[in-house]
Protein backbone atom coordinates (compact mmCIF):
# COMPACT_ATOMS: atom_id res chain seq x y z
CA UNK A 1 0.00 0.00 0.00
CA UNK A 2 1.26 3.47 -0.90
CA UNK A 3 -0.07 6.37 1.17
CA UNK A 4 1.59 9.59 0.07
CA UNK A 5 0.59 13.20 0.94
CA UNK A 6 1.98 15.33 -1.88
CA UNK A 7 0.37 18.81 -2.03
CA UNK A 8 -1.97 21.22 -0.26
CA UNK A 9 -5.31 21.85 -1.96
CA UNK A 10 -4.99 25.65 -1.84
CA UNK A 11 -4.18 28.32 -4.39
CA UNK A 12 -1.27 30.24 -2.89
CA UNK A 13 -1.22 34.04 -2.80
CA UNK A 14 2.44 34.04 -3.84
CA UNK A 15 5.13 31.58 -4.81
CA UNK A 16 6.91 29.80 -1.92
CA UNK A 17 10.44 30.63 -3.02
CA UNK A 18 12.09 29.59 0.26
CA UNK A 19 10.49 26.14 0.01
CA UNK A 20 11.72 25.84 -3.56
CA UNK A 21 15.20 26.89 -2.42
CA UNK A 22 15.26 24.26 0.36
CA UNK A 23 14.28 21.53 -2.12
CA UNK A 24 16.94 22.63 -4.63
CA UNK A 25 19.63 22.84 -1.92
CA UNK A 26 18.75 19.35 -0.65
CA UNK A 27 18.94 17.90 -4.16
CA UNK A 28 22.24 19.64 -4.90
CA UNK A 29 23.81 18.52 -1.62
CA UNK A 30 22.63 14.95 -2.21
CA UNK A 31 24.16 15.00 -5.68
CA UNK A 32 27.49 16.03 -4.12
CA UNK A 33 27.09 13.34 -1.46
CA UNK A 34 26.56 10.68 -4.12
CA UNK A 35 29.63 11.82 -6.02
CA UNK A 36 31.69 11.71 -2.84
CA UNK A 37 30.32 8.30 -1.84
CA UNK A 38 31.35 6.88 -5.20
CA UNK A 39 34.87 8.20 -4.68
CA UNK A 40 35.03 6.72 -1.16
CA UNK A 41 33.60 3.40 -2.40
CA UNK A 42 36.22 3.27 -5.17
CA UNK A 43 39.00 3.93 -2.65
CA UNK A 44 37.56 1.22 -0.37
CA UNK A 45 37.41 -1.24 -3.26
CA UNK A 46 41.05 -0.54 -4.12
CA UNK A 47 42.15 -1.01 -0.52
CA UNK A 48 40.20 -4.25 -0.10
CA UNK A 49 41.71 -5.57 -3.34
CA UNK A 50 45.14 -4.64 -2.06
CA UNK A 51 44.87 -6.41 1.28
CA UNK A 52 43.44 -9.55 -0.33
CA UNK A 53 46.22 -9.54 -2.95
CA UNK A 54 48.87 -9.11 -0.27
CA UNK A 55 47.43 -12.15 1.45
CA UNK A 56 47.85 -14.24 -1.66
CA UNK A 57 44.24 -13.82 -2.56
CA UNK A 58 43.16 -16.11 0.22
CA UNK A 59 40.24 -15.36 2.53
CA UNK A 60 39.45 -17.07 5.80
CA UNK A 61 37.98 -19.94 3.76
CA UNK A 62 41.38 -20.70 2.24
CA UNK A 63 43.19 -20.52 5.55
CA UNK A 64 41.16 -23.17 7.32
CA UNK A 65 43.14 -26.26 6.46
CA UNK A 66 43.51 -27.47 9.99
CA UNK A 67 40.82 -26.17 12.29
CA UNK A 68 42.73 -26.34 15.57
CA UNK A 69 45.47 -24.14 14.15
CA UNK A 70 42.99 -21.33 13.26
CA UNK A 71 42.96 -19.06 16.26
CA UNK A 72 40.27 -16.33 16.60
CA UNK A 73 42.92 -13.79 17.45
CA UNK A 74 44.39 -14.27 14.00
CA UNK A 75 41.06 -13.71 12.27
CA UNK A 76 41.29 -10.75 9.81
CA UNK A 77 37.77 -9.35 9.73
CA UNK A 78 38.12 -7.31 6.52
CA UNK A 79 39.80 -10.12 4.58
CA UNK A 80 36.96 -12.56 5.28
CA UNK A 81 34.69 -11.13 2.56
CA UNK A 82 35.65 -8.47 0.01
CA UNK A 83 32.14 -7.04 -0.36
CA UNK A 84 31.78 -6.65 3.38
CA UNK A 85 35.22 -5.07 3.51
CA UNK A 86 34.21 -2.29 1.11
CA UNK A 87 30.89 -1.63 2.88
CA UNK A 88 32.51 -1.54 6.31
CA UNK A 89 35.31 0.86 5.36
CA UNK A 90 32.89 3.27 3.63
CA UNK A 91 30.53 3.15 6.62
CA UNK A 92 33.30 3.78 9.15
CA UNK A 93 34.70 6.60 7.05
CA UNK A 94 31.52 8.71 7.36
CA UNK A 95 31.50 8.66 11.16
CA UNK A 96 31.91 12.19 12.58
CA UNK A 97 34.03 11.36 15.61
CA UNK A 98 37.32 10.22 14.06
CA UNK A 99 39.20 10.48 17.34
CA UNK A 100 36.95 7.78 18.83
CA UNK A 101 36.76 5.52 15.79
CA UNK A 102 37.73 2.61 18.01
CA UNK A 103 34.58 3.11 20.07
CA UNK A 104 32.48 2.98 16.91
CA UNK A 105 34.27 -0.09 15.61
CA UNK A 106 33.74 -1.90 18.88
CA UNK A 107 30.04 -1.13 18.72
CA UNK A 108 29.58 -2.03 15.05
CA UNK A 109 31.85 -5.08 14.99
CA UNK A 110 30.84 -6.65 18.26
CA UNK A 111 27.53 -8.00 17.01
CA UNK A 112 29.12 -9.24 13.80
CA UNK A 113 31.97 -10.91 15.62
CA UNK A 114 29.79 -12.57 18.21
CA UNK A 115 27.44 -14.00 15.61
CA UNK A 116 29.00 -14.22 12.15
CA UNK A 117 32.56 -15.17 13.04
CA UNK A 118 31.54 -17.98 15.32
CA UNK A 119 29.12 -19.27 12.69
CA UNK A 120 31.95 -19.23 10.14
CA UNK A 121 33.98 -21.55 12.36
CA UNK A 122 31.03 -23.84 12.79
CA UNK A 123 30.13 -23.85 9.07
CA UNK A 124 33.67 -24.40 7.80
CA UNK A 125 34.91 -26.92 10.27
CA UNK A 126 31.78 -28.59 11.53
CA UNK A 127 32.87 -27.65 15.01
CA UNK A 128 30.37 -26.81 17.70
CA UNK A 129 30.33 -22.99 17.89
CA UNK A 130 30.13 -23.16 21.65
CA UNK A 131 33.64 -24.55 21.64
CA UNK A 132 34.85 -21.51 19.72
CA UNK A 133 33.22 -18.75 21.79
CA UNK A 134 35.36 -15.60 21.71
CA UNK A 135 36.68 -13.96 24.81
CA UNK A 136 36.65 -10.20 25.30
CA UNK A 137 40.40 -10.15 24.67
CA UNK A 138 39.95 -11.94 21.36
CA UNK A 139 37.17 -9.54 20.29
CA UNK A 140 39.42 -6.61 21.22
CA UNK A 141 42.21 -8.08 19.10
CA UNK A 142 39.90 -8.39 16.09
CA UNK A 143 38.66 -4.82 16.58
CA UNK A 144 42.23 -3.56 16.88
CA UNK A 145 43.11 -5.26 13.60
CA UNK A 146 40.05 -3.70 11.88
CA UNK A 147 40.98 -0.31 13.32
CA UNK A 148 44.48 -0.58 11.91
CA UNK A 149 43.03 -1.42 8.50
CA UNK A 150 40.71 1.60 8.66
CA UNK A 151 43.48 4.01 9.61
CA UNK A 152 45.60 2.72 6.75
CA UNK A 153 42.66 3.14 4.36
CA UNK A 154 41.81 6.66 5.65
CA UNK A 155 45.34 7.91 4.93
CA UNK A 156 44.73 8.04 1.19
CA UNK A 157 40.91 7.99 0.99
CA UNK A 158 39.05 11.20 0.08
CA UNK A 159 37.29 12.99 2.94
CA UNK A 160 33.67 12.00 3.59
CA UNK A 161 31.07 14.69 2.84
CA UNK A 162 28.56 12.76 4.94
CA UNK A 163 30.92 13.06 7.89
CA UNK A 164 31.11 16.83 7.42
CA UNK A 165 27.31 17.23 7.22
CA UNK A 166 25.77 14.74 9.65
CA UNK A 167 24.91 15.56 13.25
CA UNK A 168 26.58 13.72 16.10
CA UNK A 169 24.23 13.87 19.13
CA UNK A 170 27.22 14.00 21.44
CA UNK A 171 28.56 17.23 19.91
CA UNK A 172 25.68 19.76 20.15
CA UNK A 173 27.14 21.49 17.08
CA UNK A 174 24.60 24.15 15.87
CA UNK A 175 25.94 24.20 12.31
CA UNK A 176 25.69 20.42 12.02
CA UNK A 177 22.12 20.62 13.31
CA UNK A 178 21.27 22.60 10.17
CA UNK A 179 23.48 20.87 7.61
CA UNK A 180 22.30 17.41 8.71
CA UNK A 181 18.72 18.42 7.87
CA UNK A 182 19.74 19.23 4.30
CA UNK A 183 21.67 15.98 3.70
CA UNK A 184 20.23 12.50 3.08
CA UNK A 185 21.30 8.87 3.11
CA UNK A 186 20.09 7.78 -0.33
CA UNK A 187 17.75 8.72 -3.19
CA UNK A 188 14.72 7.01 -1.64
CA UNK A 189 15.31 8.92 1.57
CA UNK A 190 15.49 12.33 -0.08
CA UNK A 191 12.66 11.78 -2.60
CA UNK A 192 10.07 10.81 0.01
CA UNK A 193 11.22 13.50 2.44
CA UNK A 194 10.89 16.21 -0.21
CA UNK A 195 7.47 14.98 -1.38
CA UNK A 196 6.17 15.13 2.19
CA UNK A 197 7.86 18.51 2.68
CA UNK A 198 6.20 19.91 -0.44
CA UNK A 199 2.80 18.65 0.74
CA UNK A 200 2.78 21.03 3.72
CA UNK A 201 5.55 23.64 3.48
CA UNK A 202 4.47 25.95 0.59
CA UNK A 203 1.17 26.99 2.20
CA UNK A 204 2.85 27.44 5.59
CA UNK A 205 5.52 29.68 4.03
CA UNK A 206 2.81 31.98 2.65
CA UNK A 207 0.94 31.96 5.97
CA UNK A 208 4.08 33.07 7.83
CA UNK A 209 3.68 36.40 5.91
CA UNK A 210 7.43 36.99 5.65
CA UNK A 211 10.19 34.81 4.26
CA UNK A 212 12.58 35.57 7.15
CA UNK A 213 9.98 34.41 9.67
CA UNK A 214 9.56 31.19 7.71
CA UNK A 215 13.33 30.63 7.59
CA UNK A 216 13.37 31.17 11.36
CA UNK A 217 10.70 28.48 11.74
CA UNK A 218 12.71 25.98 9.69
CA UNK A 219 15.93 26.67 11.61
CA UNK A 220 14.17 26.46 14.97
CA UNK A 221 12.65 23.08 14.13
CA UNK A 222 16.04 21.78 12.90
CA UNK A 223 17.73 22.83 16.13
CA UNK A 224 14.88 21.57 18.33
CA UNK A 225 14.96 18.09 16.78
CA UNK A 226 18.74 17.83 17.11
CA UNK A 227 18.81 18.99 20.72
CA UNK A 228 15.97 16.58 21.55
CA UNK A 229 17.91 13.72 19.99
CA UNK A 230 21.00 14.65 22.00
CA UNK A 231 19.02 14.72 25.26
CA UNK A 232 17.34 11.42 24.45
CA UNK A 233 20.73 9.84 23.69
CA UNK A 234 22.42 10.75 26.98
CA UNK A 235 24.21 7.76 28.44
CA UNK A 236 24.24 5.79 25.17
CA UNK A 237 26.26 5.68 21.97
CA UNK A 238 23.82 7.15 19.41
CA UNK A 239 23.98 6.90 15.65
CA UNK A 240 24.66 10.24 13.87
CA UNK A 241 21.71 11.59 11.93
CA UNK A 242 20.93 12.86 8.44
CA UNK A 243 17.71 13.98 6.79
CA UNK A 244 14.92 16.52 6.55
CA UNK A 245 12.34 14.27 8.20
CA UNK A 246 12.40 16.14 11.51
CA UNK A 247 11.60 19.39 9.69
CA UNK A 248 8.93 17.60 7.63
CA UNK A 249 7.23 16.44 10.82
CA UNK A 250 7.58 19.99 12.12
CA UNK A 251 5.66 21.20 9.06
CA UNK A 252 2.94 18.69 9.86
CA UNK A 253 2.73 19.88 13.46
CA UNK A 254 2.69 23.52 12.34
CA UNK A 255 -0.06 22.81 9.81
CA UNK A 256 -2.17 21.21 12.55
CA UNK A 257 -2.18 24.63 14.23
CA UNK A 258 -2.08 27.08 11.30
CA UNK A 259 -4.44 25.33 8.86
CA UNK A 260 -5.97 22.26 10.55
CA UNK A 261 -8.88 21.94 8.12
CA UNK A 262 -6.96 22.63 4.91
CA UNK A 263 -7.09 19.54 2.70
CA UNK A 264 -3.89 17.74 1.73
CA UNK A 265 -3.95 15.79 -1.53
CA UNK A 266 -2.91 12.27 -0.60
CA UNK A 267 -2.16 9.63 -3.22
CA UNK A 268 -3.36 6.17 -2.23
CA UNK A 269 -2.47 2.99 -4.12
CA UNK A 270 -3.98 -0.15 -2.62
CA UNK A 271 -4.34 -3.10 -4.99
CA UNK A 272 -6.75 -1.79 -7.66
CA UNK A 273 -7.51 1.46 -5.80
CA UNK A 274 -5.48 4.33 -7.25
CA UNK A 275 -6.87 7.69 -6.21
CA UNK A 276 -6.19 11.08 -4.63
CA UNK A 277 -7.93 11.66 -1.31
CA UNK A 278 -8.31 15.10 0.30
CA UNK A 279 -7.48 14.68 3.98
CA UNK A 280 -7.50 17.50 6.60
CA UNK A 281 -3.99 18.48 7.67
CA UNK A 282 -4.63 17.83 11.36
CA UNK A 283 -5.62 14.22 10.70
CA UNK A 284 -2.40 13.52 8.80
CA UNK A 285 -0.37 15.25 11.54
CA UNK A 286 -2.00 13.16 14.28
CA UNK A 287 -1.56 9.96 12.24
CA UNK A 288 2.14 10.37 11.45
CA UNK A 289 3.28 12.02 14.68
CA UNK A 290 1.12 9.68 16.76
CA UNK A 291 2.45 6.52 15.08
CA UNK A 292 6.06 7.67 15.65
CA UNK A 293 5.22 8.49 19.26
CA UNK A 294 3.90 4.97 19.79
CA UNK A 295 7.06 3.56 18.20
CA UNK A 296 9.20 5.72 20.48
CA UNK A 297 7.42 4.52 23.61
CA UNK A 298 7.49 0.93 22.39
CA UNK A 299 11.13 0.51 21.42
CA UNK A 300 12.84 3.88 20.96
CA UNK A 301 13.81 3.11 17.37
CA UNK A 302 12.29 1.98 14.09
CA UNK A 303 14.75 0.24 11.81
CA UNK A 304 17.28 3.07 11.72
CA UNK A 305 14.62 5.80 11.51
CA UNK A 306 15.18 8.61 14.00
CA UNK A 307 11.71 8.65 15.58
CA UNK A 308 12.99 11.01 18.30
CA UNK A 309 13.56 13.67 15.62
CA UNK A 310 10.15 12.92 14.11
CA UNK A 311 8.23 13.29 17.36
CA UNK A 312 10.19 16.30 18.61
CA UNK A 313 9.84 17.95 15.19
CA UNK A 314 6.08 17.50 15.13
CA UNK A 315 5.65 18.82 18.66
CA UNK A 316 8.02 21.76 18.15
CA UNK A 317 6.22 22.72 14.92
CA UNK A 318 2.88 22.90 16.71
CA UNK A 319 4.33 24.86 19.64
CA UNK A 320 6.05 27.33 17.32
CA UNK A 321 2.70 28.05 15.70
CA UNK A 322 0.90 28.29 19.03
CA UNK A 323 3.32 30.70 20.68
CA UNK A 324 5.03 32.52 17.78
CA UNK A 325 2.65 32.61 14.82
CA UNK A 326 -0.66 33.26 16.54
CA UNK A 327 -1.03 36.76 15.07
CA UNK A 328 -0.13 35.54 11.57
CA UNK A 329 -2.77 32.84 11.83
CA UNK A 330 -5.43 35.39 12.77
CA UNK A 331 -4.45 37.65 9.87
CA UNK A 332 -4.77 34.96 7.21
CA UNK A 333 -7.79 33.09 8.61
CA UNK A 334 -10.39 34.93 6.52
CA UNK A 335 -8.44 34.41 3.30
CA UNK A 336 -7.76 30.78 4.20
CA UNK A 337 -11.44 30.13 4.94
CA UNK A 338 -12.54 31.67 1.65
CA UNK A 339 -9.96 29.73 -0.34
CA UNK A 340 -11.01 26.49 1.36
CA UNK A 341 -14.65 27.21 0.47
CA UNK A 342 -13.72 27.79 -3.17
CA UNK A 343 -11.74 24.56 -3.28
CA UNK A 344 -14.55 22.66 -1.61
CA UNK A 345 -17.01 23.95 -4.21
CA UNK A 346 -14.67 22.83 -6.99
CA UNK A 347 -14.35 19.33 -5.54
CA UNK A 348 -18.10 19.01 -5.03
CA UNK A 349 -18.78 20.11 -8.59
CA UNK A 350 -16.34 17.53 -9.93
CA UNK A 351 -17.90 14.81 -7.76
CA UNK A 352 -21.39 15.60 -9.03
CA UNK A 353 -20.61 15.82 -12.73
CA UNK A 354 -17.29 14.07 -13.12
CA UNK A 355 -15.80 17.36 -14.32
CA UNK A 356 -16.21 21.05 -13.71
CA UNK A 357 -19.44 22.15 -15.43
CA UNK A 358 -20.01 25.51 -17.12
CA UNK A 359 -22.15 26.62 -14.20
CA UNK A 360 -19.48 25.38 -11.82
CA UNK A 361 -16.79 27.28 -13.69
CA UNK A 362 -18.87 30.47 -13.53
CA UNK A 363 -19.47 29.94 -9.83
CA UNK A 364 -15.75 29.58 -9.26
CA UNK A 365 -15.06 32.72 -11.30
CA UNK A 366 -17.58 34.64 -9.20
CA UNK A 367 -16.08 33.32 -5.99
CA UNK A 368 -12.62 34.26 -7.19
CA UNK A 369 -13.77 37.78 -7.99
CA UNK A 370 -15.40 38.13 -4.60
CA UNK A 371 -12.29 36.75 -2.95
CA UNK A 372 -10.06 39.20 -4.84
CA UNK A 373 -12.36 42.11 -3.98
CA UNK A 374 -12.11 41.26 -0.30
CA UNK A 375 -8.34 41.05 -0.54
CA UNK A 376 -8.22 44.45 -2.27
CA UNK A 377 -10.43 45.92 0.42
CA UNK A 378 -8.24 44.46 3.15
CA UNK A 379 -5.19 46.02 1.49
CA UNK A 380 -6.92 49.44 1.51
CA UNK A 381 -7.91 48.91 5.15
CA UNK A 382 -4.35 48.04 6.14
CA UNK A 383 -3.00 51.13 4.37
CA UNK A 384 -5.60 53.37 6.05
CA UNK A 385 -4.70 51.88 9.41
CA UNK A 386 -1.06 52.84 8.92
CA UNK A 387 -1.94 56.38 7.82
CA UNK A 388 -4.35 56.93 10.71
CA UNK A 389 -1.97 55.66 13.35
CA UNK A 390 0.81 57.88 12.00
CA UNK A 391 -1.45 60.99 12.02
CA UNK A 392 -1.54 61.37 8.21
CA UNK A 393 -5.22 62.34 8.08
CA UNK A 394 -5.03 64.12 4.74
CA UNK A 395 -3.50 61.10 3.01
CA UNK A 396 -6.12 58.86 4.62
CA UNK A 397 -8.93 61.08 3.28
CA UNK A 398 -7.43 61.04 -0.22
CA UNK A 399 -7.13 57.25 -0.12
CA UNK A 400 -10.72 56.44 0.87
CA UNK A 401 -12.06 59.04 -1.59
CA UNK A 402 -10.08 57.33 -4.36
CA UNK A 403 -12.00 54.15 -3.64
CA UNK A 404 -15.38 55.93 -3.61
CA UNK A 405 -16.49 54.73 -7.04
CA UNK A 406 -15.83 51.09 -6.13
CA UNK A 407 -17.62 51.16 -2.78
CA UNK A 408 -20.30 53.88 -3.18
CA UNK A 409 -22.97 51.28 -3.93
CA UNK A 410 -22.17 49.47 -0.70
CA UNK A 411 -22.73 51.95 2.15
CA UNK A 412 -22.13 49.19 4.67
CA UNK A 413 -18.45 49.19 3.66
CA UNK A 414 -18.00 52.87 4.58
CA UNK A 415 -20.08 52.28 7.70
CA UNK A 416 -17.74 49.46 8.73
CA UNK A 417 -14.74 51.61 7.87
CA UNK A 418 -16.07 54.44 10.06
CA UNK A 419 -16.29 52.05 13.02
CA UNK A 420 -12.68 51.01 12.39
CA UNK A 421 -11.59 54.67 12.27
CA UNK A 422 -13.27 55.29 15.62
CA UNK A 423 -11.18 52.49 17.13
CA UNK A 424 -7.92 53.59 15.53
CA UNK A 425 -7.83 57.34 16.09
CA UNK A 426 -10.36 60.17 16.45
CA UNK A 427 -9.13 62.79 14.02
CA UNK A 428 -10.09 64.95 11.08
CA UNK A 429 -10.16 61.98 8.74
CA UNK A 430 -12.71 60.26 11.00
CA UNK A 431 -15.07 63.28 10.82
CA UNK A 432 -14.66 63.45 7.05
CA UNK A 433 -15.42 59.76 6.68
CA UNK A 434 -18.40 60.13 9.02
CA UNK A 435 -19.83 62.86 6.78
CA UNK A 436 -19.47 60.60 3.73
CA UNK A 437 -20.97 57.64 5.60
CA UNK A 438 -24.02 59.72 6.62
CA UNK A 439 -24.57 60.81 3.01
CA UNK A 440 -24.56 57.20 1.77
CA UNK A 441 -26.78 56.00 4.62
CA UNK A 442 -29.38 58.68 3.90
CA UNK A 443 -29.34 57.75 0.22
CA UNK A 444 -30.02 54.16 1.26
CA UNK A 445 -32.85 55.29 3.58
CA UNK A 446 -31.02 54.21 6.73
CA UNK A 447 -31.87 57.29 8.81
CA UNK A 448 -31.62 55.62 12.20
CA UNK A 449 -28.08 54.42 11.53
CA UNK A 450 -27.19 57.85 10.13
CA UNK A 451 -28.29 59.41 13.44
CA UNK A 452 -25.95 57.08 15.34
CA UNK A 453 -23.03 58.17 13.14
CA UNK A 454 -23.97 61.84 13.73
CA UNK A 455 -23.94 61.23 17.47
CA UNK A 456 -20.45 59.67 17.27
CA UNK A 457 -19.16 62.61 15.23
CA UNK A 458 -20.67 65.15 17.64
CA UNK A 459 -18.87 63.44 20.50
CA UNK A 460 -15.60 63.96 18.60
CA UNK A 461 -16.34 67.60 17.75
CA UNK A 462 -19.23 69.98 18.61
CA UNK A 463 -18.45 71.84 15.37
CA UNK A 464 -19.24 68.80 13.21
CA UNK A 465 -20.94 69.91 9.96
CA UNK A 466 -23.07 67.78 7.66
CA UNK A 467 -22.62 67.93 3.91
CA UNK A 468 -25.79 69.94 3.19
CA UNK A 469 -28.51 71.87 5.11
CA UNK A 470 -31.02 69.42 3.64
CA UNK A 471 -29.31 66.50 5.37
CA UNK A 472 -29.26 68.53 8.55
CA UNK A 473 -33.01 69.14 8.28
CA UNK A 474 -33.81 65.46 7.66
CA UNK A 475 -31.75 64.30 10.60
CA UNK A 476 -33.06 67.08 12.85
CA UNK A 477 -36.64 66.00 12.18
CA UNK A 478 -35.75 62.36 12.82
CA UNK A 479 -33.94 63.22 16.06
CA UNK A 480 -36.90 65.22 17.40
CA UNK A 481 -39.29 62.41 16.46
CA UNK A 482 -37.15 59.97 18.46
CA UNK A 483 -36.82 62.45 21.34
CA UNK A 484 -33.06 62.57 20.88
CA UNK A 485 -33.00 66.16 22.15
CA UNK A 486 -29.26 66.46 22.79
CA UNK A 487 -28.62 65.14 19.32
CA UNK A 488 -31.12 67.60 17.88
CA UNK A 489 -29.47 70.44 19.79
CA UNK A 490 -26.13 69.53 18.26
CA UNK A 491 -27.72 69.83 14.80
CA UNK A 492 -29.36 73.19 15.64
CA UNK A 493 -26.63 74.87 17.62
CA UNK A 494 -24.71 77.48 15.67
CA UNK A 495 -26.21 76.16 12.42
CA UNK A 496 -26.41 79.72 11.04
CA UNK A 497 -22.66 80.11 11.32
CA UNK A 498 -22.07 76.67 9.79
CA UNK A 499 -24.42 76.93 6.81
CA UNK A 500 -24.58 80.71 6.25
CA UNK A 501 -27.29 82.19 4.01
CA UNK A 502 -28.40 78.79 2.70
CA UNK A 503 -30.71 78.34 5.73
CA UNK A 504 -33.40 80.39 7.45
CA UNK A 505 -31.30 81.78 10.28
CA UNK A 506 -34.24 83.15 12.30
CA UNK A 507 -36.15 79.88 12.09
CA UNK A 508 -33.15 77.90 13.30
CA UNK A 509 -32.73 80.35 16.21
CA UNK A 510 -36.39 79.90 17.11
CA UNK A 511 -36.19 76.07 17.04
CA UNK A 512 -33.01 76.11 19.09
CA UNK A 513 -34.59 78.37 21.72
CA UNK A 514 -37.73 76.20 21.84
CA UNK A 515 -35.61 73.08 22.30
CA UNK A 516 -33.58 74.66 25.11
CA UNK A 517 -36.69 75.86 26.96
CA UNK A 518 -39.21 73.07 26.44
CA UNK A 519 -37.06 69.93 26.49
CA UNK A 520 -33.66 70.75 27.98
CA UNK A 521 -34.68 73.48 30.51
CA UNK A 522 -31.46 75.37 29.83
CA UNK A 523 -32.91 78.86 30.13
CA UNK A 524 -29.59 80.66 30.45
CA UNK A 525 -28.54 79.39 27.02
CA UNK A 526 -31.89 80.37 25.50
CA UNK A 527 -31.82 84.03 26.70
CA UNK A 528 -29.05 85.25 24.30
CA UNK A 529 -30.89 83.72 21.36
CA UNK A 530 -34.18 85.42 22.32
CA UNK A 531 -32.44 88.77 22.85
CA UNK A 532 -30.92 88.52 19.38
CA UNK A 533 -34.29 87.71 17.82
CA UNK A 534 -36.12 90.55 19.67
CA UNK A 535 -33.51 93.08 18.57
CA UNK A 536 -34.35 92.38 14.91
CA UNK A 537 -37.50 94.39 14.13
CA UNK A 538 -37.98 92.52 10.85
CA UNK A 539 -37.82 89.07 12.41
CA UNK A 540 -41.06 87.21 11.52
CA UNK A 541 -40.72 85.13 14.68
CA UNK A 542 -40.36 88.15 17.00
CA UNK A 543 -43.75 87.65 18.65
CA UNK A 544 -43.03 83.97 19.44
CA UNK A 545 -39.65 84.98 20.78
CA UNK A 546 -41.30 87.50 23.11
CA UNK A 547 -43.66 84.87 24.49
CA UNK A 548 -40.73 82.56 25.23
CA UNK A 549 -38.82 85.40 26.89
CA UNK A 550 -41.84 86.15 29.11
CA UNK A 551 -42.10 82.45 29.98
CA UNK A 552 -38.48 82.38 31.07
CA UNK A 553 -38.95 85.43 33.29
CA UNK A 554 -42.02 83.88 34.82
CA UNK A 555 -40.15 80.63 35.54
CA UNK A 556 -37.31 82.56 37.05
Amino acid sequence: MLFLPHSTDLKLARRPYVTYAVIIICLFIHYLQQQNREQVALAAADYCELINYSNGGRSIHGLVDVVPELKPRNFDFLREEKGHCQTSLASWHEQPDKENIKRFLERSLNVYVKNEVELIFERLAGVDSAAQRLTQEQVAAIVQQAEAHYRSFATNAPGSLDEKLMYDPASLNPMRMITSSLAHADWGHIVFNLIFFFAFAPALEVMCLHWLRYVGVLLTISIATSVSYSLFSLGSIPVPGLGLSGVVMGMMGLSAYMMPWARIRTFVWFFTLVKNFYIPAWILAVFYIGSDLLTLFDSGNSGGINVVAHVSGGISGYLIGRFWLKRQKEEVQDELKEEMEVRSAMRNDVMRSGSTSRAGQQRMVDQRREYQAKRDYQAVLDRLHILMNSGQDSDAVVLFLQEYEDYAQQPEIYDELFEEFMKWRAGRATLCLGRLDITLLLKAGKTTRALEVVKSCQQLSREFVLATPRQNGILLKAALARREYELAYGLLHDAAARYGVSIDRNRYHLMEAQLLIQHLQRYDEARPLLTLMLADAGNPYREQAQKMADYIEKMA
